[in-house]
């Protein structure tokens, strides 16, 4: 894929409504991958994911790119977003109001959204938790979430606030 210019951004197996989806997200450095590049690299693995047999049930093939609100999964990943907006959906749904400790960390929880997903700048990272500055006032902590209280993370994208002004 690198000879024709693309890079693997991520490879996801996953059951979606009882089906296997096998998808594969890549990225290009000189632009925007559009539906052709999608078809081209789709052209490429398709015929050696049959040949090999890796996957002996049936699933279908998803190639696209990273997209805009791309998952961070990797160290990679949360690398390339350190001061960037993020959206971390947590395990659960319920507010806890009081401080945790989870391995040596204390968790501030007492500004973490109900709904289960809070959104702010990608602070800093380690092999335990990240830290996120939630964006809610000035005088405000960070807040470091361990990962098994994450449910996710995804890069963020507000159409009002991040889309170029023209004029």
């Amino acid at each position: 894929m690198k000879k024709r210019g693309y890079q693997l951004y991520d490879v996801i197996y996953e059951k979606e409504d009882g089906e296997n989806y096998l998808r594969v997200l890549i990225r290009k450095k000189d632009g925007q991958i559009d539906l052709e590049d999608c078809e081209k690299v789709n052209d490429l693995i398709n015929d050696i994911l049959d040949e090999k047999d890796y996957i002996s049930d049936q699933y279908y093939l998803e190639v696209s790119s990273e997209g805009i609100e791309r998952r961070l999964r990797t160290i990679e990943h949360l690398q390339e977003a350190i001061g960037e907006k993020i959206r971390v959906t947590l395990n659960h749904k319920e507010e806890v109001k009081d401080n945790k400790k989870v391995k040596g960390l204390t968790i501030n929880k007492a500004k973490l959204s109900k709904e289960g997903e809070n959104v702010g700048i990608l602070v800093s990272f380690d092999e335990d938790s990240i830290t996120i500055d939630q964006l809610k006032n000035k005088d405000s902590q960070n807040t470091v979430l361990c990962y098994e209280e994450i449910k996710q993370i995804n890069k963020y994208f507000d159409i009002k606030e991040d889309m170029p002004k023209n004029g």
